[in-house]
């Protein structure tokens, strides 16, 4: 045990004092996804954790604010929106915990209470907001209390329920660990809006995400809601993935068997795994960055019942605050709503039967092809051809412009091999975006219309308040090769591609390239209230893909007609 507080306090101090609201030792067989975090935390400068209902982050930094001050002698501010919250919280939670918990009823208190007290139970709470604690102390405070925060100095600044606090005090909590020379800042939430409070700060962190893996081809992934537990019919009904469960489940709606739960379904081999047989581990999706970020939906403990959040994901289609709940409360993610974004639903009714193209060919000079390319610190791409929409009624005429179908989607590190890629493809009309390097553009569009067949075009955004004929505010420099566009209204039109037949992906998309359902997915459509506009924002997300997609629309309006049919 020795050795444990040495090394891991905090796993000394969860298995030696501290216990749960229920009075129950800390155990983590159910919520391994702690042990990480619990380790982490001493070692920790800054962290922000966008989290579920019932995932025991809450409970896990009490525990961290008790060692913090009664065996590291530090101070900590350990933040709630309103007075009220800080009182339920002092009074419900706290000090009942201290009072069970002998070890910290030794050293909670002011030191002469304490010697006052030795041998017996002291007295616990000096006033509401301080509580001395060994040689330290643990003030909490309102964020809606100007004066909670004034002639305050700490050492640990924890905010719980970021999302509901006074942000104007909060900044101000902040300044209070300059002196301190460990400081530490943990910020914890449940989300509410898309790119707003913990959801934007979690975006700016390393975003790590719980991954398991599939017992059947070692997969490791996230268990995403709609891309791994459910799935929408062509008859608009919800269902379980996991189909053998669901029959052995249908009769029992609200009291399932407790021997058995609906399994996540593999993102890559289809097949059903047990989250309970298969080990799991954070991943950081972007781990450059240096802000430690975690965040969690209630699949992750494992012993959460899939088969009641089924149930609930049902009730909530009819309602969209208990859709919103669901997503927040549920899933630990900011609200998704129907219209706003592109979504697994639409990304997954947009795949068919094909798969991606890696190798490309001479048969491609028959066809259409377009390309979509976003610049960053590597080139994102997207090659499509260009085919006919088959008529509803075999006597009709074809409907309307063309649909793309995505033969190649990926990265690639530079303009060289971009141009090695576009004759791969015998590409017809490249568009790439002129920013941010736009000089390495500019050679790359001169280079490739003097010295071979694909045409390119760069593309710039501008504000058009009235759509034109393609609807995004589509205008050419023909003599500079230089689309300009409306940004809003072109992601609005490429959503309108994928939801209704205009565009199509490979079956194999979602798992052979990385980041792509997630990028595709990042941007939302919100009000800009400053500007008093619609647009589409992705916050701190990546969304590569989604613009490529973007670029290969506008290179598809500039091909025009002539469409050749894809065999």
């Amino acid at each position: 045990m020795s050795a444990i507080a040495a090394h891991y306090p905090m796993f000394w101090l969860m298995f030696a004092h501290h216990q749960n609201t229920r009075g129950a030792p800390m155990a983590f067989a159910n919520k391994p996804y702690m042990v990480e975090i619990l380790a982490s935390l001493p070692n920790l400068e800054e962290a922000v954790i966008s989290k579920c209902v019932q995932t025991g982050f809450s409970e896990a930094l009490l525990a961290y604010s008790i060692w913090r001050a009664g065996w590291s002698s530090r101070r900590i501010a350990y933040t709630l929106p309103q007075f009220q919250a800080r009182k339920r919280f002092v009074q419900g939670r706290f000090d009942p915990l201290v009072e069970q918990v002998p070890g910290y009823r030794l050293r909670a208190g002011s030191p002469d209470k304490r010697s006052k007290a030795a041998g017996h139970a002291a007295k616990t709470v000096d006033n509401m907001s301080v509580k001395n604690f060994g040689r330290g102390v643990i003030f909490f405070l309102s964020s809606a209390t100007d004066a909670d925060f004034v002639e305050l100095s700490v050492d640990t600044l924890i905010v719980d329920e970021y999302d509901l606090c006074d942000p104007t005090n909060i900044a101000k909590a902040e300044d209070r660990l300059a002196a301190s020379p460990y400081p530490q800042r943990f910020l914890v939430g449940n989300p509410g809006l898309p790119n707003f409070g913990i959801d934007a700060a979690f975006n700016n962190t390393d975003r790590r995400r719980w991954h398991f893996r599939c017992g059947c081809c070692g997969e490791r992934q996230p268990v995403d809601w709609e891309v791994n537990m459910v799935r929408k019919e062509n008859t608009g009904l919800w269902v379980p993935r996991d189909v053998e469960r669901a029959v052995g489940l249908a009769g029992y709606q609200r009291s399932p068997r407790r021997s058995m739960d609906i399994r996540p379904v593999c993102r890559r081999c289809n097949k059903p795994f047990d989250r309970k047989a298969q080990g799991g581990q954070w991943v950081a999706e972007n781990p450059s960055r240096f802000v430690r970020g975690y965040t969690t939906t209630r699949l992750d403990d494992i012993n959460t019942d899939a088969w009641r959040m089924f149930i609930k994901w049902l009730d909530a289609q009819s309602d969209i605050r208990k859709l919103a709940t669901f997503y927040n409360s549920d899933l630990g993610k900011a609200a998704e709503a129907s219209g706003i974004s592109v979504t697994v639903e639409d990304l997954q009714a947009a795949l068919d039967g094909h798969y991606l193209d890696r190798h490309a060919g001479p048969h491609y000079k028959d066809l259409d092809v377009v390309a979509g390319v976003d610049v960053g610190s590597v080139l994102h791409v997207e090659i499509d051809v260009l085919e006919r929409r088959t008529a509803a009624n075999a006597n009709d005429a074809d409907e309307g412009p063309p649909a793309r179908r995505c033969v190649f989607a990926g990265t690639i590190p530079n303009f060289d091999a971009l141009k090695d890629l576009m004759r791969r493809y015998s590409v017809d009309v490249c568009v790439v975006d002129a920013q941010p390097e736009l000089h390495a553009a500019q050679n790359f569009r001169d280079d490739m219309n003097s010295e071979t067949d694909t045409t390119v075009w760069l593309c710039k955004f501008h504000n058009a308040e009235l759509p034109r004929r393609q609807s995004y505010g589509f205008h050419r420099d023909f003599r500079a090769h230089v689309v300009q566009v409306d940004r809003t209204q072109l992601l609005d039109a490429t959503l309108d591609d994928i939801r209704n037949g205009g565009q199509t992906f490979p079956v194999d998309i979602i798992s052979g390239v990385p980041h792509w359902i997630d990028e595709m997915r990042a941007p939302v459509r919100v009000v800009d209230e400053e500007k008093q506009r619609i647009t589409w924002t992705a916050g701190a997300k990546a969304d590569h893909f989604r613009f490529a997609n973007a670029y290969a629309r506008v290179a598809q309006d500039i091909m025009g007609a002539g469409v050749k049919i894809y065999d």
